[in-house]
């Protein structure tokens, strides 16, 4: 039941991502993520910085990643990479 509830927040923020880049109009090469490549991506970048995976932190930085999106204009994979450097810290310690 946990995963579910999972699965629909990052549904909700990878909609939410994807509709932000077609702002900037640069949508087109992210239409085609799925929630698990979204999850998966920001899974790897989790690891690639040596930070434990939980299901809090996922969702943390799927939020992010719309905002960053809103923010900056760029692609889903940096906004992850960009919202995770940007918040080792809180990700090590809050969550």
């Amino acid at each position: 039941m946990v995963k579910i509830d999972i699965q629909e927040q990052l549904a909700e923020a990878l909609l939410q991502a994807q509709t932000a880049l077609k702002e900037f109009s640069e949508g087109k090469n992210d239409d085609d993520v799925t929630i698990d490549d979204f999850e998966e991506m920001i899974v790897d970048e989790l690891n690639e910085e040596s930070i434990l995976v939980s299901d809090e932190r996922i969702i943390a930085v799927a939020e992010w990643v719309v905002t960053c999106i809103e923010d900056n204009g760029v692609h889903i994979s940096t906004a992850i990479e960009e919202s995770i450097e940007s918040s080792i810290d809180e990700l090590m310690n809050d969550y």
